[in-house]
């Protein structure tokens, strides 16, 4: 299974450099918990829903807003998804629909975006 956030984003928003990620979505207790390793051989754990909120702060230092819910739709179920706003008058960024399988998921799919676009200038 693909982690729900890349390594990259994760150090971005904690703020440290992330060795590694696992994830730790197979074991039914932990499904919403991430572990990391912050240095070699020592590893901390978040909380999904906890790393969802630090990433929206994230996105707000950044000069951008994100917004999320989920809606119900009848010939799909329930769909999550997040939208991104960007602060500094940029069109091209406001609203931009991004979907996933969790709130959590569309909001760390959309920090990615915003992060790729920080990159990318």
């Amino acid at each position: 299974m693909d982690n729900i956030i890349s390594k990259e984003l994760l150090s971005a928003v904690l703020n440290e450099n992330i060795l590694s990620i696992k994830e730790m979505s197979d074991d039914k207790f932990y499904k919403n918990i991430v572990m990391f390793e912050c240095r070699e051989n020592v590893f901390d754990t978040i909380n999904i829903y906890e790393l969802a909120l630090k990433c929206k702060e994230w996105a707000i230092k950044n000069g951008f807003e994100i917004m999320s819910s989920s809606m119900l739709n009848f010939d799909e179920g329930m769909q999550y998804f997040a939208q991104t706003r960007d602060r500094h008058g940029n069109d091209s960024l406001n609203l931009l629909t991004i979907y996933g399988d969790s709130e959590p998921e569309s909001i760390f799919k959309a920090c990615q975006g915003i992060l790729e676009r920080i990159k990318n200038g």
